[in-house]
């Protein structure tokens, strides 16, 4: 049986490897036999998603990955683009940081796009509601996933669009 090792060097950048501590052998007892069950060094891939257009050569051409809100594309399809790229970056992405990232991206693509800001911020409350088995551990741990989406969208939106403070300071 062949044992996970480091990746080639010719391995595109968005796949990582990390290897998961060995842990010591512990005996099971069962009802039929008692047996020790080794467990060797376990690893996992990260991945994360591969984009083009952050490439040099793609820098400074325009492109518009999604349709503009008022154009005359069936409205269920532009309702379920933030939906169907969701689920796609969910089956994608192992790297829980890397998807806030990207879908907060996402979010600002769609706003961009002349997509309603609190029809978005539905969206994904519901999509990470809809999915609680998504990212479980981390989620277990104390991440709050929607929270983390939300500031991470609001952090690459431009400036000008950002919350007002409140005008009485607090006392």
């Amino acid at each position: 049986m062949a044992t996970l090792g480091p990746l080639p060097l010719n391995t595109p950048p968005n796949l990582t490897f990390r290897p998961k501590p060995t842990r010591t052998c512990h005996p099971r007892i069962s009802r039929s036999s008692t047996s020790c069950c080794p467990i060797a060094t376990v690893s996992w891939y990260d991945t994360r998603l591969y984009d083009k257009r952050v490439q040099p050569a793609f820098f400074h051409v325009r492109l518009s990955r999604f349709v503009h809100i008022s154009s005359c594309v069936n409205e269920a399809a532009k309702r379920n683009i933030f939906i169907s790229q969701f689920r796609r970056l969910q089956r994608v992405i192992t790297d829980v940081h890397n998807f806030i990232n990207e879908v907060a991206r996402l979010m600002v693509a769609l706003w961009q796009q002349g997509y309603p800001r609190f029809r978005l911020e539905r969206m994904c409350s519901l999509q990470c509601l809809l999915w609680p088995q998504l990212f479980l551990v981390e989620r277990r741990n104390g991440l709050r996933l929607y929270d983390r989406i939300l500031d991470s969208f609001r952090r690459f939106l431009p400036r000008t669009y950002w919350p007002k403070p409140h005008p009485h300071p607090a006392p």
